[in-house]
């Protein structure tokens, strides 16, 4: 039997639930991310969230699978927000709700994260009131991607917000 991690669902529909993901899974997902978000070989992660649920999980686990650096922000206070813009990241997996809040304490303390080139957002809807204009004001050259399925599973589907999904 392969390798299998255990952690928490991001519990989208409910309470947060413990699955079992098999390390060969993720690595299949990382390929195809890869590719289709055109990470590289630099890049430096962001997960936001909780560090037992799936999306922190996944961001970790592909970020010491390339040894590269990972960072972990649960709350938005200015010293995190500080550390994540010294970090220089280049790319964010994060819930909509919660990138919608960062983006918006981001702006309040006139952080800009430059490096930025890819925003991911999975687990949730995208909020109608999500702040585009702040967004590009604050991370001016990210794009920024919505995908469905979730980490505990393998990723689905993927689309600029918006826009109907591809699959993988």
């Amino acid at each position: 039997m392969s390798e299998t991690l255990t952690l928490l669902s991001g519990g989208s529909e409910g309470e947060p639930r413990t699955i079992l993901r098999s390390v060969k899974s993720w690595s299949e997902s990382m390929s195809r991310e890869t590719k289709v978000f055109q990470l590289r070989h630099d890049e430096r992660y962001v997960a936001m969230g909780n560090a037992r649920h799936s999306l922190w999980a996944y961001t970790k686990y592909r970020a010491d699978a390339e040894n590269r650096p990972f960072i972990g922000i649960s709350r938005l206070n200015s010293h995190r927000l500080k550390l994540l813009v010294e970090n220089s990241p280049t790319a964010i997996y994060s819930i909509p709700q919660l990138a919608s809040l960062c983006i918006k304490a981001l702006a309040r303390h006139s952080f800009v994260i430059p490096s930025l080139r890819q925003l991911l957002l999975g687990g949730a809807a995208l909020p109608l009131d999500f702040p585009w204009e702040l967004q590009k004001a604050v991370m001016p050259n990210a794009k920024v991607w919505m995908f469905y399925g979730s980490a505990e599973a393998s990723f689905i589907g993927y689309g600029k917000p918006g826009a109907p999904y591809t699959l993988f």
